[in-house]
Order: structure tokens, then sequence, then C-alpha cells
């Protein structure tokens, strides 16, 4: 099983709702035809995926004014989590997310490109004890770091940083960058 977001496809994450799939993300938009994320009320509580298995594939995505998701029982740090598996991340906008990190990699192999991630609370991109690379990007407007490793391996080329609050890039923890 897959979870697929069409071309052109929005959704509006309101009243506290949030996306979690145990499954792969396959996000295949195009430059004409953008899939949108977003929370017209503030409210939304991001995008989680929980595999072990196949490759999240996203292209043309825009993730818009999301928060962190918690509930009574667990929380997560970030607005949108991928927790183990493969992901690709290409040609993609994410702006406005208020959590301790715009995206969290926990065990993650991931590829990003092209993408740009601007105003967010924290860390605009936190991976931890995940091996990617990061080509093309740009950081902007960051509450904390850019990008932030531990216990990982990252390759990253051709990334514009702007804005950063703290470090544009940290690798602590055993990391390789």
């Amino acid at each position: 099983l897959k979870l697929v977001l069409n071309p052109g496809q929005k959704i509006d994450l309101i009243n506290n709702s949030s996306i979690i799939s145990h499954s792969p993300l396959i996000c295949i938009g195009s430059k004409d035809s953008v899939i949108s994320i977003f929370s017209s009320d503030s409210t939304g509580k991001g995008l989680h995926v929980f595999h072990e298995s196949d490759t999240s594939r996203i292209n043309y995505l825009t993730i818009n004014n999301l928060n962190s998701y918690n509930n009574n029982f667990w929380s997560l740090p970030s607005a949108i989590t991928f927790h183990k598996g493969h992901v690709e991340i290409k040609n993609s906008h994410l702006k406005n997310l208020s959590s301790e990190d715009a995206i969290n990699l926990f065990r993650c192999n991931y590829e990003i490109d092209n993408c740009k991630i601007e105003n967010t609370f924290s860390d605009a991109l936190d991976a931890d004890f995940s091996t990617g690379i990061i080509n093309n990007s740009y950081f902007i407007n960051c509450g904390n770091d850019g990008v932030d490793i531990s216990g990982g391996f990252l390759s990253i080329t051709n990334c514009f940083f702007n804005n950063i609050l703290d470090k544009a890039i940290s690798a602590g923890e055993k990391s390789v960058l």
C-alpha cells in the first residue's frame, strides 16, 4: 500500500488535523500542477510517514503553515517526519513551519534536490542516524540551524543559506559531512 497524492491536489489541514501514514508517500506533481498541503487556520499538525521499506517520492510539493504533532499520548518535534525507509524530495517548497524541526528524518536514506525551506521556527532540516544527499537547495530565515545532522552521513553541494540564527550546518555525534 502507498499513500498517493495527485498532481494539483490541495489538502487543508484544519481543526488540529494531520496526515499520518504507515506506508510510503507518493507525491508526484509538476511545475504546472503543484501539490499543496497547508493549514488555513494554523492548527494543522503536519505530515508524518513511518515505514521501513520502499521509497517515498515527492516532486513539486508545497507545504505551508504547519505545526508539530502532539496529543495526550505522544508528540513529534517536526511538521514533517519521515521515520525509516528511503525518501526523495525534489522541486519542493516548505515554508512557515512552526515546530522544533521543519523536517525530521530518522533512520532514513534521503535525497533532497532543488528545494527551498524557509521561515522555520527552529531547525529547517534535522536528520538523525540517517544517510543523505542535499543538492541545489535553499535554507532561508531559520530560527536555529539550517541543516542539523547527528549520527549520520551527509553530502551537501551547491546550497544557499541566508538569515540562519544559529549554524548553517551542524554535524555532531560522530557524523560525517
